[in-house]
Parts: structure tokens; sequence; C-alpha cells
């Protein structure tokens, strides 16, 4: 995996922490990741939900991955998932961000048999009004502690900021380093997680 991931969603990510992650959990399980790649940058999460073309598409690609490798090969499907800029931007209520966040994770386990739904918590970039930040980060954090399919793998990103090298210059997209951190530690709570159905608490290197 490369940092310059194309998505089924048009475009090419300017990085990710999916090359990270799929390092660090095969080092810790022995086990292997397929990606699809489904992102698509400065969205609200209303034009990812079941019913929309980046929905769909999502879907059609991940049953065409699965057609070609065999569900067999690949053992559980599961999702993760980091948005929520956008709706920061958009002063998306925190209750309407929980019910979208929850169709989409209910329709991707009817859809496609997800095992788990991983969040990896919206950090804090520039140009947000705080109140805007602290209701899509609480919706997530709430939608992880009260269902059963939804997993916060990742609370870190909050932390991220210019100083601590974590986030880029622009004060919104995240450095190499911050992807990597991402990764890494998303990778170490998955892998624990999975392995042994415990809370994931860990936010930090060590």
């Amino acid at each position: 995996l490369v940092h310059y991931m194309p998505s089924v969603n048009t475009g090419v990510s300017s990085g990710s922490a999916w090359s990270q992650f799929s390092n660090t959990y095969k080092q810790l399980t022995g086990r292997s990741c397929l990606f699809v790649q489904c992102a698509r940058g400065s969205t609200f999460i209303e034009y990812l939900i079941p019913g929309t073309n980046n929905y769909e598409r999502m879907v059609s690609a991940s049953r065409d991955a699965l057609s070609i490798i065999g569900h067999e090969q690949l053992g559980k499907i599961y999702c993760l998932y980091h948005q929520g800029e956008a709706d920061q931007l958009l002063e998306t209520k925190k209750e309407k961000y929980k019910e979208m966040l929850l169709s989409l994770g209910n329709g991707m386990k009817a859809d496609l048999g997800i095992d788990k739904f991983f969040v990896f918590k919206v950090a804090a970039p520039h140009g947000r009004k705080e109140e805007c930040v602290t209701a899509i980060q609480s919706a997530q954090d709430e939608v992880c502690e009260t269902e059963e399919l939804f997993v916060m793998a990742y609370s870190g990103c909050p932390s991220f900021n210019i100083k601590n090298l974590l986030l880029g210059s622009d004060g919104t997209h995240y450095s190499i380093f911050g992807y990597n951190v991402m990764g890494q530690i998303g990778a170490e709570n998955v892998a624990k997680n999975i392995d042994t159905k415990t809370t994931v608490t860990k936010d930090d290197l060590e």
C-alpha cells in the first residue's frame, strides 16, 4: 500500500493512514489486509449514506473485490471510517450526524456483511466553530459507546496540531507522520479488539 491511494469515489487521496495500518496489523496478527478505498474528500456524511451515488459505488467496488478474491479467503470484513471535517464546517447537528452514521454502518452490515465499523475520531481542523467540532466528535463517541457494531479505533486525532508535527502547515490535513501515528495505533487497537473483544483505549505511541 502507498499513501496516495485512488478511490472508487473519484480522485486520489493526498495521504492516508492505511499503509501504516496494514503494515502494523500484519506484524501483529500475521494477517494481510485488502483495502477498498472509498473515501471522497470534503464530503458531508449525507452524501455517503445508503441511497447516494457514493454509497452505491462503494458497495459495487467492495462486491467486485469479494467476487475476485473470494469471501473464504478474506475472513471477516471491517470498515475503517475517518470523516467529519466537512460536517463540522456545515454545522451538522449532533443528533442528525448520529442518525446518518448509524444509517451508513447498518447499511454496510446489511449490504456487505461487515463485522465491525471502526471509527477514527475526527480531528479539530482550523476554521471550524468549537461547538461544531465538539458536536461531530461527540456524535462519533456516543455511537461507539452505545452501538455494538461501532468501535472507536482511534481517538487521538483531535490532539494533532502543527507544533507536535502531526498536522500539516495548512492546519487541516495531517502530516505523513500524523497519518502514520494514526495508522499504527489504530491497527494496534483494531487487532486487540478483534482478537480479545476488549475496549479500545490507547491513543499515544509508547
